[in-house]
């Protein structure tokens, strides 16, 4: 009885052991908010098994910068992050991966303002725009190029122009009915899969894509599975069709 109670207890702790680092062998996926709906539908049909974690850029960088944060693969909207985590060693460049792309949108509650023709834009019938700051992040860079170009009329809304740090701000003040429209990338409009509201699209070609990367960083204990991983992201249709459903576009 006593061998018997051994060999339970000497298999119960190999089982524990295996769990653990059956676990611990999952990828860490570190990412901006952006893409959550598409990351949680992707770990139903993903090869690898993985845990994720989002957050903004500033914050995904603060944390693995100071230890604070372990990540096998960070994914980004554009690429400031990249190239910090390229600057301070904690990755290498050539392990910088293209995925897909957000297009720009102006964006409004009022689901019949907004179309593709920008008829409400051309004719002055909008009321009042919200943009995020141009120095902060893409989308605020990509928004400003259009909003600041000759053509886009804007003198008459002198006064109920808007400035915000980011795109989630320009959402809320969108949603929340503050501001009739603002500037935005089309994923954090949809719901569903379906577009909420009325938008238009800002043609590509007039401002810079607004890329996502993946990178992996260099303390990655998981390379093959990292390989593997964003190997998928990048050819497998039914992770690229997931995207497209959460907003996004081919590069």
């Amino acid at each position: 009885m006593r061998k018997t109670i051994k060999e339970l207890t000497f298999y119960l702790v190999l089982s524990l052991f295996f769990s653990a680092n059956a676990y611990s062998a999952d990828l860490k996926i570190c990412a901006v908010p952006q893409v959550y709906s598409a990351f949680e539908a992707i770990k139903e049909i993903s090869p690898v098994n993985f845990e994720s974690k989002y957050a903004s850029a500033t914050d995904i960088y603060a944390k693995i910068a100071n230890n604070e944060e372990k990540c096998d693969i960070v994914i980004s909207s554009d690429e400031k992050l990249p190239i910090l985590l390229i600057r301070s060693g904690k990755a290498s460049a050539q392990n910088k991966e293209q995925l897909v792309r957000a297009p720009l949108l102006l964006w409004s509650k009022d689901p019949s303002l907004l179309d593709k023709t920008a008829y409400a834009i051309t004719t002055k019938k909008l009321k009042s725009i919200a943009i995020a700051n141009p120095h902060l992040t893409p989308v605020g860079f990509a928004s400003h190029k259009i909003f600041s170009q000759k053509n886009f009329p804007k003198d008459y809304l002198n006064g109920h122009i808007f400035r915000a740090d980011h795109e989630y701000q320009v959402f809320a003040m969108v949603e929340n009915g503050n501001v009739q429209c603002g500037f935005l990338s089309r994923p954090l409009i949809i719901k569903n899969g379906l577009p909420s509201g009325s938008y238009w699209q800002v043609p590509r070609g007039t401002y810079p894509d607004l890329i996502y990367y993946a990178q992996t960083l260099d303390s990655n204990k998981n390379k093959r599975d990292a390989q593997t991983f964003i190997k998928f992201l990048k050819e497998d249709h039914r992770a690229l069709n997931i995207f497209i459903k959460a907003g996004f576009s081919n590069i």
